[in-house]
């Protein structure tokens, strides 16, 4: 769901999880300190003891130098690990094991929420009036005809959501262009836009920034040969993603849900079999494929937004992976 002037709700859920895991010192994991702390300082008084009883004889070593040596850099060696487990393991207290099991259950919550807004149709977005949706007892259409409702009463403010998000993205003035018109078709009721305008869109943003601008690529086949192949389901685009850092994709919220979307659906290849069009007709989701090469018509109002927010995510994914390929080319510039 969005606030009024389209910017998302200041405390939305990941930022909780990433507090509560801070707060709750998850980010450097320790040991509780009343279980390993007697072992530390027995450790520790027994080094301290051994490097007493040498003492004496580091004027007049009895034993070799070498091995005197030795035992005295073993001594200090653990010393210092003694002091330095001790330190570690008295920061388990910082723990707050309560509010890190609040964030899962947030999390399981969240999951539940959108599983429930797929089924009725529609794609899981911040844009998504979470907050009108009951916790049970909702049939799949009502959810269906509740979320319809509330983007034809409240466009405006989802429009602008899209567009100060957008803003953010690393994308050319064309890729952005192209999105604003998306989005202004949508408003007019101009359902059947979106998907025949953003999937190719998509694959210029692609092409563009990851394949020098080309449209087919040389992969290697299984005979030790080369091949010449499209890159129109973007499968290196995907594998590259599947690299990503797990904060730059759960950045952008209900990601897991999106991508595993243009995993096992956006890119299909919709073969002649009726029985499986029927499949894709079902799917209020447009299948790139489907929409492009006239095997399904979408026209309605979910289809047209389901597409939309399938592009705002997908050019999210494309303006982090650009961040790291600008980061690898300034390494080797360097040498």
């Amino acid at each position: 769901m969005v606030s009024d002037d389209g910017n998302r709700p200041k405390d939305h859920g990941l930022k909780q999880l990433s507090e509560a895991m801070k707060n709750a010192g998850l980010l450097n994991p320790v040991i509780r300190d009343d279980v390993f702390g007697g072992a530390t300082k027995a450790l520790r008084e027994n080094s301290e003891r051994w490097a007493r009883i040498m003492e004496p004889f580091k004027l007049k070593p009895l034993i070799a130098p070498d091995v005197s040596a030795r035992i005295a850099e073993w001594t200090k060696t653990q010393n210092a690990l003694g002091n330095a487990l001790s330190g570690v393991f008295k920061q388990v207290q910082a723990i707050d094991f309560k509010r890190i099991f609040s964030a899962f259950d947030w999390m399981i919550e969240e999951g539940r929420k959108a599983a429930m807004v797929e089924k009725s149709g529609w794609l899981p977005h911040h844009t998504t009036p979470f907050d009108l949706l009951e916790s049970e007892g909702m049939e799949d259409d009502q959810i269906a005809d509740l979320i319809a409702g509330y983007y034809a009463q409240e466009w405006a403010a989802v429009e602008q959501a899209f567009v100060t998000q957008l803003a953010d993205y690393d994308l050319d003035d064309e890729a952005k262009e192209t999105m604003r018109e998306a989005l202004s078709a949508h408003r007019q009721g101009l359902f059947r836009v979106a998907p025949r305008l953003l999937f190719p869109e998509i694959e210029r943003v692609c092409s563009d920034a990851f394949f020098d601008g080309q449209r087919t690529i040389t992969v290697p086949t299984k005979k030790g040969k080369q091949a010449r192949l499209p890159i129109t389901r973007l499968k290196e685009v995907w594998e590259m993603v599947r690299e990503l850092p797990l904060g730059d994709l759960a950045a952008y919220e209900y990601s897991w849900q999106l991508f595993r979307k243009v995993e096992e659906h956006l890119y299909d290849e919709v073969g002649d079999d009726e029985t499986a069009r029927d499949k894709y007709r079902a799917d209020p989701v447009p299948n790139r494929h489907a929409a492009l090469h006239g095997i399904i018509c979408y026209k309605t109002q979910q289809t047209s937004l389901n597409t939309i927010i399938m592009a705002d995510f997908i050019f999210h994914l494309v303006s982090q992976l650009k961040k790291y390929a600008v980061e690898e080319t300034t390494v080797d510039d360097a040498g």
